[in-house]
């Protein structure tokens, strides 16, 4: 008798699964390109504060 549910239950199991790891996945994605963002805009920061003091006339 198990036999005959036991392929649905695996399958159910499977896709659970996979909605979580695709889950994961995006949310790791979003945070990864929000981290990817910000690590640029203190490059630029640091870039733009170095050329600043650079070009800043000598007294």
């Amino acid at each position: 008798m198990p036999e005959a549910w036991m392929p649905q239950a695996w399958g159910s199991l499977l896709t659970m699964q996979l909605l979580i790891i695709q889950l994961l996945q995006s949310r790791l994605s979003a945070d990864g390109r929000r981290f990817g963002t910000a690590q640029g805009d203190l490059v630029r920061r640091v870039k733009g504060a170095s050329r600043s003091l650079r070009h800043k006339p000598r007294t």
